[in-house]
């Protein structure tokens, strides 16, 4: 007879067949009967949590960019001010040249060495003049495209077009490494550089639209680094954080490399973002823009608020 309780546990009792009692051995029992278990193993109740485990979401289901983005080019998006508190005119803010170029000079010249050793390059005295030399000559491209956009945003101001009469040949489709193209765009060069893997694109020099990703006061305060956000903090984003690192350099100074002159903007400080990056995180983002395919779609196109 076979018995199944409603319980995990299952019970199974079976009538022995009668056996013949030999000389000097005890009589068998009028009946016997042999009781086996199983036990299951316990089912996991649903709703458990556990460390680390997130919630699964789409972020991209929780915003519609394009409509954030049509609504603050119609100004009805954003942080405003009273219309006596506006500034009709434009405030120009001035890169420092020499800051500047050092970081697209440094960044590269640590991704060139880092790629030739991924395509084994041995050779570290010869690695490194090449990478030097190169690193150079893709520095004056980036600075060479730099002010075609600049030129581009600029020409037909009358207060600051006499610094962009001349016009270099070729800029429009002269190719740079594509972070610092997605870089000077919110804002066949050297083939050797190609054969490493490293990504060239050209600049979009028609867009008036840009980021906010060179608007951060870098900011070191009892040994702690940090990019304050000097304008209303809805202009800026992760993504505009991550892009500023490219000229991050100096980590044994603490990161401090000021290649704009943000003091027009006043000292006021609405948050701030990246907090004590790790050393090297210049050649980390860079390679991660290479990766990253859609990065540039996360970078919101936006006048500043």
């Amino acid at each position: 007879m076979t018995t199944e309780p409603k319980d995990s546990a299952q019970v199974t009792s079976v009538a022995a067949a009668p056996e013949v009692s030999t000389p000097g051995s005890s009589p068998a029992p009028e009946s016997s009967h042999r009781v086996t278990s199983k036990t299951e193993a316990p089912a996991q109740p649903k709703l458990i949590f556990h460390d680390f485990e997130g919630d699964e979401y789409d972020p991209d289901a929780l915003r519609n960019r394009e409509l954030e983005l049509i609504y603050k080019r119609e100004g009805r998006l954003g942080i405003f001010f009273e219309r006596s508190a506006m500034k009709p005119i434009p405030l120009y803010l001035e890169i420092q040249s020499i800051g500047y170029r050092d970081g697209i000079n440094r960044t590269m010249y640590g991704a060139l060495l880092r790629s030739q050793r991924t395509k084994g390059y041995t050779e570290a005295a010869d690695s490194e003049v090449r990478a030097r030399d190169v690193a150079a000559q893709l520095t004056i491209g980036c600075t060479v495209v730099t002010y075609m956009k600049l030129r581009s945003l600029h020409l037909l101001d009358s207060s600051e077009m006499d610094k962009f009469f001349r016009k270099p040949k070729e800029a429009e489709t002269l190719e740079i490494p594509a972070p610092f193209a997605l870089a000077i765009s919110h804002l066949g060069l050297f083939k050797y550089a190609k054969s490493l893997g490293l990504q060239f694109t050209t600049v979009d020099l028609n867009g008036k639209l840009g980021s906010s990703w060179w608007l951060y006061k870098q900011n070191v305060e009892e040994d702690f680094f940090s990019l304050n956000c000097i304008i209303p903090e809805d202009n800026y984003t992760p993504e505009t954080a991550i892009l500023h690192t490219l000229w991050c350099i100096n980590e044994e100074s603490g990161f401090h490399n000021e290649f704009v002159d943000l003091s027009p903007l006043g000292t006021h400080v609405y948050g701030s973002m990246l907090r004590n990056p790790h050393a090297g995180i210049n050649l980390d983002t860079y390679f991660a823009i290479e990766e990253a395919r859609n990065f540039p779609s996360t970078l919101e196109e936006q006048p500043y608020s």
